[in-house]
């Protein structure tokens, strides 16, 4: 049985959302270094006066993160009662949608998604800076990156948070947690940072795909959304 979306959201509107979704997640997940299983919290802010006020209500406003070893589960609820979530478990990916009461979980491998970072954006270091702050409790050192076509993007991170499972990672040569940056895409442009970060144990059911989701492959969804673009 297929997919219904509500009939008051376009389809285009969806897609911008599911593919600005997607670019959140794909900046968020971080690398290694000490802390092994806890809590994060993230403040997003997205700058794009090309979302009508339904959309921007539509888009995450924080992001959640648990992890433990080489598991994973990032939360971002929206103001208009959607939810994404990224799950992942060893070498596979789930991305977790409950689009107005549609649950998808969207399934990739580590090849899929490591394909899908080399068509994307690859964010790679360019230079460190001698300066350093504290962010949500922890002391974050500074770096520029950078891609082919000369974009920078300044980084804040720390090196004693490990999420093992987040291997989906696009910031070549940083062993750290970002913890604050911007970056953009496509015209979309948004900011994070972190604001609270726990080292409490998370709970086992964090970490499995709810019954109810329906399990689905990019390739579905993308004809579900009219296409990869």
């Amino acid at each position: 049985m297929g997919v219904t979306l509500a009939t008051h959201i376009d389809v285009d509107t969806m897609r911008k959302i599911f593919y600005s979704c997607l670019l959140l997640i794909s900046f968020v997940l971080p690398a290694a270094a000490q802390l092994r299983e806890g809590y994060i919290r993230f403040d997003v802010k997205f700058d794009n006066n090309e979302f009508s006020d339904q959309e921007k209500a539509m888009l995450p406003a924080m992001s959640e993160m648990w992890f433990r070893r080489s598991e994973m589960m990032m939360r971002m609820p929206t103001a208009m009662g959607m939810e994404t979530k990224v799950l992942i478990k060893e070498s596979e990916m789930y991305i977790l949608m409950d689009i107005l009461g549609n649950r998808m979980a969207i399934k990739s491998s580590r090849e899929e998604m490591k394909s899908n970072t080399k068509a994307g954006k690859n964010y790679k270091l360019k230079s460190f800076a001698d300066e350093k702050k504290m962010i949500a409790g922890y002391e974050c050192k500074k770096a520029i990156m950078t891609i082919d076509s000369g974009e920078e993007m300044v980084l804040w991170y720390t090196d004693k948070l490990a999420v093992d499972g987040a291997w989906y990672y696009q910031m070549d040569g940083i062993t750290g947690c970002p913890m604050e940056f911007s970056a953009s895409s496509n015209g979309l442009t948004f900011n994070m940072v972190a604001v609270e970060v726990k080292g409490e144990k998370p709970e086992d059911d964090l970490f499995k795909v709810p019954g109810d989701y329906k399990v689905m492959t990019q390739a579905e969804v993308q004809r579900m959304f009219g296409g990869s673009k």
